[in-house]
């Protein structure tokens, strides 16, 4: 199970709509980030506290890492 599908299915089993957790999911990934991202998915029952921390602090190392990757690719030996 992706992160993205544990997320949904946590709200779900709090007795959202999983159509509903994966649209609101969506939203929320494409217009929040760092605190404020960990933020809403605590407040819309994705994640514990603990849990969005977490899953936010991962999505930035990834986000470093393809960037990181990125400037590789265009670098000349």
């Amino acid at each position: 199970m992706s992160t993205r599908d544990a997320l949904i299915a946590r709200r779900a089993a709090k007795g959202y709509s999983p159509e509903e957790s994966e649209s609101l999911l969506g939203e929320i990934l494409s217009s929040h980030s760092g605190d404020n991202l960990a933020h809403a998915l605590f407040y819309n029952s994705f994640a514990t506290e603990k849990q969005a921390l977490a899953y936010t602090e991962e999505e930035q190392r990834r986000a470093a890492l393809t960037k990181w990757q990125g400037a590789r690719v265009g670098a000349k030996p």
